[in-house]
């Protein structure tokens, strides 16, 4: 389960390129194969975006998606799913967590992690705040 520590622990990575991959997944059943082949989609999504707007090589992008891309073969893996994947990708980061909420389907290469979609696992009652603070503005 995605706790606070976690949170804390990718808010201090700043190695950019870092990938943040979002998945809705299925508990159970045959939809589970669907489930794999959407990590393919997004994991490819996210090779392009590091080869197009980062600069990388591709063999230099497979290896750094390398850890998510081990998850497609991994049948065991699939089988303990709860109702979403998240998993961020930085050099020296690999981190995959399974969560009990519906996360949306998409993948954002920035120079840092995108942690919003994971926020209300945080908050105990399912409300929770944010504050944008820039140079210009609040």
């Amino acid at each position: 389960m995605f706790c606070k520590h976690d949170l804390e622990r990718l808010l201090t990575v700043d190695a950019a390129p870092a990938v943040s991959i979002f998945l809705p997944t299925h508990i159970a059943g045959r939809d589970i194969r669907q489930d794999v082949i959407r990590l393919r989609n997004l994991l490819s999504k996210a090779q392009d975006q590091l080869c197009g707007k980062h600069g990388l090589r591709r063999p230099d992008a497979e290896a750094f998606l390398k850890p998510a891309a081990d998850l497609l073969e991994q049948s065991e893996f699939w089988r303990h799913m709860d109702r979403g994947l998240a998993i961020f990708l930085a050099k020296g980061v690999s981190a995959i967590h399974r969560v009990p909420v519906e996360l949306p389907e998409e993948v954002v290469v920035n120079s840092r992690f995108t942690l919003r979609p994971l926020l209300p696992l945080l908050a105990d009652d399912g409300a929770f705040m944010i504050l944008a603070v820039t140079a210009g503005r609040a």
